[in-house]
Formats: structure tokens, C-alpha cells, sequence
């Protein structure tokens, strides 16, 4: 399954698409000579932050099979751009302000503080990533009674709601993976997981954060905060690409899989029961790929972005299946998607680099924020995949 999904994700990388222009959303950005990455909201609503970084001055050269695969098993999930700043956008008059060389911008649930992770050492790993080590960008939590982790190889991060727990992934050598767990207060830390670099990622907390989900080698596992023990979920959801946990916690949306379908390639976006396991597919592409799911906060949305044959689109579906309702379309990559703490907007970055071959025609190497509107939390469907 793993050689399938590797030989599909090469195939999508170097299929050339045809030009055309962006349909739906507004652009928020005009930066020149440089792309914008991972944006994330503050928790107010009030401000975006996001990376920046020098525009690439060429393509990447085209490459083998052989040197797409040796790129893609340590180098799936990117590490930071060289010359990455984290910005911040007031959305009231759409100034960007820069705060420091760094990446992997976090807001701290607290109104106005926000970390992000700066270089600790020169060592850049063959993955791409960088050893990091937090630091705050602006404010500071509670008088400086957080304890933040030291300087590791992070490659994804993900607060608590309460903001008294992190939960990372971090590198591992050689090529592999660990799934942790911080406490903040009183600094200790628990290993969940490990697995191979591209492999594992996290899907998420529940609302209450009492639950943290996350994937590794295709089984979704799920950590419970009151007992600190894993539990497997299920297995089959999908090798790399990250999905969302729904409101309650009973229900993830999953980026998907790969399956053969009666005439051709089928990719899968499935919606799994925590509890049973079960799972129930609400989307599928054609010859194609998902690259990222979402579920709307306080409602029962969800949100993907995908590429086929006709471009690249972001889609809203509801948890059930039966309602799809296309933001937008675009020839050029779509990613990055984050919704708005009310549900109302999704962020999301139109071009940027992140295809490893040779990029299509209408490829934007200067990567720009956007929003679209999205309809108001009203709960359009509710029933979950049946035990």
C-alpha cells in the first residue's frame, strides 16, 4: 500500500496542469519575491499568523522515481524554508507585521500570546528540519510559569485547548518519528509512538481536550488524557496526510487513502467513529488526491483540499456525505487550509512550493494567503458511522 501511495503521489507531482485562473476567495497578500506558510488563526479571530519565505529563484529540477521516493520517505512532511520569518496580519486593516526568523507559528489560548520555533543548531537533517526551539513571539502565558520543551528536531506541535499540554512529533534518527507529550506546568514529558519520518502526524484534540488523536503507520490511535494510555482506533485510514477531530471527539475526518476503484484510481476521504472504529467514506477524487481535511469548529462542516485532473479545489462537505459545496477552484496548489475560530472563514495558501518534481505550468512560486467564507456553524447533518 505504501509503494501505491508513493507511486500515485509521483504520478500527481509531475502530471502537468492546464492554466487557468482562481475562482472563489480573496486574496490577502501581495508579497513579492517570497511565498507564505502554514497560517493559523489567534484565538480571538482578530489576527492570522503565518511563515514567510524567499521565493525559490527556480523549479526544482525534474526527478526519478527513485530520487522522488528518497525524497519523499524523509522528506514528507516539509521542514522550514531557509530565510523563514513568522508574520502576523490584523485582519481589521490587513497590516503584516514581522516578528522574527523562525516557523511553526503557535497561538497560546491566552489573548495575545503566540510561540513559533527558532533555529538551535546549524545542522540541517536530511529530511529538511531543522532542530527548533520554542520561544515567544509576543506576550507571555501566565508570568513565565510555562515550561516549554527544550530544543528538539519538531516537526509538528499542537496545544491543548487549555494550553497545559503539547503534543508533538519530533525526528527521530535514522528516519524515523516520535510521538510526544509535554506538560507544560510541570515540564515532564511522555513518549506515545514511533514511527517512520512522513508516516506519523497529528490529527488532533477534541474540543475539551480530553483526547488526542494521531496516526502512525496507518492506524489511528488515540491518547486519553485522564488515564495517559493509547488506544488503537483503527487501521487502514491512510499512510501520511493529516485529518481533524470533530467537536465532541466522536468523529475524525482523515485526508484518506488510496483505493482501485472498478475503472480506475479512487482516493478516500473517510469519516471514523472513536469509539468503534467504523468508517464511512463522504468524498472521493477521481485520479486524484486530498492533501488536507478540516472539521468546522462548533459545527458539522468539513472542509478539503484536493487535486485531480481539473485543477485543484476546496470543498465543503458535510459529515454525512450528502451536501458538497465547492469555495474554490484553482490550477495551482491549494493548501495550509485553517479555519476561523467561529467557523465563518477559511485561510488557506494559494502556490508556494510544494511539489518535489517538476511543478505544472500554472505553478505560483510566490505562495499567497487567501480566506473564503464559509457558511455559519448550523449543525447541517449529524449522524456519525454506526457501530
Amino acid at each position: 500500500m505504501a509503494v501505491v501511495l508513493l507511486l500515485a503521489a509521483y504520478l500527481i507531482s509531475v502530471v502537468p496542469a492546464q492554466k487557468g485562473r482562481i475562482s472563489g476567495g480573496k486574496q490577502l497578500t501581495s508579497l513579492r519575491n517570497s511565498y507564505c506558510w502554514a497560517p493559523t488563526w489567534s484565538p480571538d479571530g482578530r489576527e492570522l499568523a503565518f511563515v514567510v519565505a524567499p521565493r525559490l529563484e527556480a523549479a526544482h529540477p525534474g526527478l526519478s522515481m527513485a530520487e522522488f521516493v528518497k525524497a519523499l520517505v524523509p522528506g514528507n512532511v516539509y521542514g522550514p524554508p531557509a530565510g523563514a520569518q513568522v508574520c502576523t496580519m490584523s485582519l481589521a486593516d490587513k497590516k503584516v507585521a514581522t516578528l522574527g526568523s523562525g516557523w511553526a507559528p503557535l497561538w497560546y489560548p491566552i489573548k495575545g500570546a503566540l510561540l513559533y520555533l527558532e533555529q538551535a543548531s546549524e545542522r540541517r537533517y536530511p529530511s529538511g528540519h531543522l532542530r527548533g526551539q520554542f520561544a515567544w513571539a509576543k506576550g507571555k502565558a501566565r508570568g513565565g510559569e510555562v515550561r516549554l520543551p527544550g530544543p528538539d528536531v519538531y516537526i509538528e506541535c499542537c496545544l491543548s485547548p487549555d494550553g497545559r499540554l503539547l503534543a508533538f512529533v519530533a525526528f527521530h534518527e535514522p528516519y524515523e518519528t516520535v510521538v510526544g507529550m509535554a506538560d507544560l506546568e510541570s515540564g515532564k514529558s511522555q513518549q506515545l509512538a514511533q514511527g517512520r519520518i512522513g508516516l506519523t502526524r497529528l490529527a488532533g484534540w477534541s474540543e475539551a481536550g480530553d483526547f488526542l488523536f494521531y496516526l502512525s503507520e496507518g492506524v489511528l490511535y488515540r491518547w486519553r488524557r485522564d488515564s495517559k494510555k493509547v488506544s488503537r482506533v483503527a487501521a487502514g485510514v491512510g499512510l501520511a496526510n493529516p485529518g481533524a477531530v470533530a467537536p465532541k471527539g466522536d468523529r475524525l475526518v482523515l485526508a484518506g487513502r488510496l483505493k482501485r476503484g472498478k475503472a480506475q484510481w479512487e482516493w478516500e476521504l473517510p469519516v471514523v467513529n472513536s469509539d468503534s472504529g467504523k468508517q464511512q467514506v463522504i468524498a472521493r477524487l477521481q485520479n486524484g488526491r486530498v492533501q488536507e481535511a478540516l472539521w468546522q469548529p462548533h459545527g458539522d462542516w468539513l472542509a478539503y483540499a484536493g487535486e485531480d485532473d481539473k485543477g485543484w479545489r476546496l470543498e465543503l462537505v458535510s459529515s454525512d456525505g450528502k451536501k458538497h459545496k465547492t469555495l474554490v477552484h484553482s490550477r495551482s496548489p491549494l493548501h495550509g487550509l485553517a479555519w476561523s475560530p467561529d467557523g465563518r472563514r477559511i485561510a488557506y495558501v494559494v502556490g508556494g512550493p510544494i511539489y518535489l518534481g517538476e511543478p505544472p505550468g500554472p505553478f505560483r512560486p510566490d505562495g499567497q494567503l487567501w480566506w473564503v467564507k464559509t457558511p455559519a456553524p448550523r449543525q447541517p447533518s449529524a449522524p456519525s458511522p454506526q457501530r
